[in-house]
């Protein structure tokens, strides 16, 4: 008897839970119900206004010459609005008018999506407006790219400006903007404009969790650019050049240049390493494949100084290699593993504290 009453209460708590569970579920599926399904896209030729704050691509879409797609946003309320392309193209008219339209105070997030023929002029910004880039957006410079006078800020993983050999000009503060823990890789291009002014960069990593990708990259100082934040990666071969232009690596993030990779610093430029956290390794050469080539360059290093302890350096014409240092501690340090080539035709001046061991 005692048996079977503990039985039944037992086949009672079942039961409750189970009618528990249901209601659960079903508050489940109908809060999932209310969840507004993203808009689809899918017009091309033709004008395009986006009011939703989630929508995707259902088809690749070309902007002709009269076509425009639009971010009025009248909907989306104070929410960003979204644009995923689902790895799909828009296709910018190779015109240099305003395709893309940006509604005043509204913040427009492209992502997952292949941009191809984009220029900056194909974007019109309205007041307060702003153009975000998420992960995985593919940018192909059309033939009329031009200066860049707002901001690309990149708030996502895995973007890529691919210049297909053609240029960018950055004109004005923040023009390529990495936002924290995201990053951006300029990919076969020539840029032009790097400019730091006091605290005012037209490149710019935002945090220590930036980072900047240089593939194939032709890098263009005018007069000084300073890197302070995030980190950098050198692939393939990546030249910087300018006739007195200055690159400064004042960022406590590394500067690396990765594998069967070549950093090259052309004539008349200067290499300045400064790292604020007071350690002398962050400028990183992967291992004996990575080559930093010095072309009628002055590399130098202020106090802590600066250890190299891998890859290969390469001396063209006359080159610098310069240190605050007055200790060893303090010194531009070449390790033993590290190979220096100075052909026939190259010399080598030493300015300060510099030892090879």
């Amino acid at each position: 008897m005692q048996f079977s009453i503990k039985s039944s209460l037992f086949v009672i708590f079942l039961l409750s839970v189970s009618v528990l569970c249901a209601d659960v579920e079903d508050e489940g599926v109908t809060r999932a119900a209310t969840v507004a399904a993203a808009t689809q896209i899918s017009s091309t030729g033709s004008n395009i206004t986006i009011d939703a704050a989630a929508n995707e691509l259902a088809t690749s879409i070309e902007l002709l010459t009269s076509a425009t797609l639009t971010f009025n946003g009248r909907n989306s309320g104070t929410s960003p609005i979204v644009l995923d392309g689902k790895g799909l193209r828009l296709s910018c008219a190779r015109v240099s008018v305003p395709l893309i339209i940006i509604a005043a105070g509204k913040t427009a997030v492209l992502t997952n999506i292949v941009l191809k023929e984009f220029a900056p002029i194909h974007v019109r910004l309205g007041a307060g407006s702003k153009l975000l880039f998420g992960d995985n957006v593919y940018i192909q410079l059309s033939d009329a790219a031009d200066t860049l006078t707002y901001s690309w800020v990149f708030d996502g993983i895995g973007s890529v400006i691919d210049g297909r050999g053609k240029s960018l000009m950055l004109g004005v503060t923040d023009a390529l903007l990495i936002n924290d823990n995201k990053n951006l890789t300029l990919k076969d291009m020539s840029v032009f404009g790097l400019k730091t002014t006091g605290t005012a960069h037209t490149m710019r990593c935002e945090g220590s969790g930036s980072r900047i990708f240089f593939d194939d990259a032709t890098l263009y100082p005018d007069v000084f650019l300073n890197i302070s934040q995030g980190n950098a990666t050198a692939r393939n071969t990546v030249i910087v050049k300018g006739k007195d232009a200055k690159l400064a690596w004042t960022s406590s993030g590394s500067f690396t240049v990765d594998s069967y990779s070549t950093l090259k610093f052309d004539y008349g430029t200067t290499f300045s390493y400064d790292s604020p956290s007071m350690t002398r390794n962050k400028f990183v050469m992967t291992d004996y494949s990575s080559l930093l080539h010095l072309n009628n360059a002055i590399f130098h290093s202020t106090r802590p100084g600066l250890v190299l302890s891998s890859g290969s350096i390469f001396l063209e014409n006359a080159v610098v290699f310069s240190s605050e240092g007055r200790l060893e501690a303090e010194s531009l340090w070449f390790d033993s593993l590290l190979k220096v080539y100075v052909p026939l035709g190259a010399s080598l001046e030493i300015r300060g504290k510099v030892v090879y061991q």
